[in-house]
């Protein structure tokens, strides 16, 4: 929340765009793509190429499973199957795209 926050005014990105981050409900803005890019940025997930970058999401992965194995298997799972798409070169649609692999891997495992 505090990166997200930090990320609004570099990106231009409104209250509305923030609260559907919290939410985790598609962007409806292209200032609310970029507050996704700027926060998966901040965690090291995506890189300065636009792309994920799968070792630092493992490590993310380690951390948001408490290394719960059975946990960090699935996440790691997505994260690979996530890493393998076909993303735009624009970094805010490209953090979009993979937000919503996420999400879409994420119900396929159950999580939610």
């Amino acid at each position: 929340m505090e990166t997200a926050e930090g990320c609004i005014p570099e990106v231009g990105a409104s209250d509305a765009d923030l609260q559907e981050l919290v939410k985790k409900q598609p962007a409806s803005t292209y200032a609310g793509k970029c507050l996704r890019a700027c926060v998966m940025k901040s965690f090291g997930v995506l890189g300065a190429d636009g792309k994920l970058d799968t070792e630092a999401g493992r490590e993310k992965a380690k951390q948001y499973t408490g290394n719960d194995p059975a946990k960090l298997k699935i996440a790691l799972e997505i994260g690979d199957t996530c890493a393998a798409i076909t993303v735009p070169d624009d970094h805010c649609e490209a953090a979009e795209a993979y937000g919503a692999c996420f999400k879409g891997e994420a119900k396929k495992h159950g999580l939610f």
